[in-house]
């Protein structure tokens, strides 16, 4: 009988162990497992975006970025999985604030939730500037170069990435993307030469992606038939 006995309790002992060790592990999951992090809030032109990065060492998946309003949380962002190390930059509304914050919330299974809030006036802006120079009018089979001015204002190297988007039925270009390097306060030019197939007006953008930092520059252009 106390044999019995003695046998159960060490099942009993063994179970709980196993418990216990699984409610702690399960709880450093839920609570203490840091591995996201939001970052880099940028702002340009009335427009703001910040960095959602993995600072572990392991793949995270299935997160999600909410913005609070009202008491409410809204889906802002959803991505799949993100590699150690790997940012992805959240495009920010203005209408997201409340009494001139932006409250987020970025979680994922198994981490811990990461809460920031972001003033509007804190929000710095982007250290690589680009302005625009283009002819006022296309014509519809003729090339035409569009010049961009990309100026480093900040006082560390960057690494920049100048990537045309158009609609493939109205413009071709002979590149559709510039990769350098800029010193610190250092400006370079770079031209993407375009040839329209079609009349029309249209909108093309520049994204350009410094740092981590990512911003869409449009410019509106109107082709018209050559003569």
């Amino acid at each position: 009988m106390f044999a019995g006995i003695s046998r159960k309790r060490r099942i009993l002992y063994i179970y709980l162990f196993f418990a216990t060790t699984f409610g702690l592990i399960t709880l450093y999951l839920l609570f203490f497992n840091v591995g996201l992090a939001l970052k880099n809030p940028v702002s340009k032109e009335g427009t703001f975006s910040i960095d959602l990065t993995n600072t572990s060492t392991h793949k995270i998946t299935d997160i999600k970025v909410y913005y609070i309003k009202d008491q409410n949380r809204h889906l802002i962002f959803n991505i799949d999985e993100l590699m150690p190390n790997e940012a992805v930059t959240i495009p920010l509304k203005r209408e997201y604030s409340e009494n001139g914050k932006i409250r987020l919330i970025a979680e994922a299974p198994y981490h811990k939730t990461v809460v920031k809030e972001l003033s509007l006036g804190q929000i710095r802006p982007s250290n690589v500037q680009l302005e625009i120079s283009a002819p006022r009018a296309f014509f519809v089979n003729l090339t035409s170069e569009i010049s961009l001015n990309a100026c480093n204002i900040s006082d560390e190297l960057a690494d920049v990435i100048i990537v045309l988007e158009a609609p493939k039925a109205l413009i071709s270009a002979e590149k559709e993307m510039a990769k350098f390097k800029l010193l610190p306060k250092e400006c370079k030019k770079v031209s993407f030469t375009v040839k329209p197939s079609a009349a029309g007006d249209t909108t093309i953008y520049f994204n350009l992606v410094a740092n981590n930092i990512a911003e869409k520059y449009p410019l509106h252009i109107v082709i018209y038939e050559a003569e």
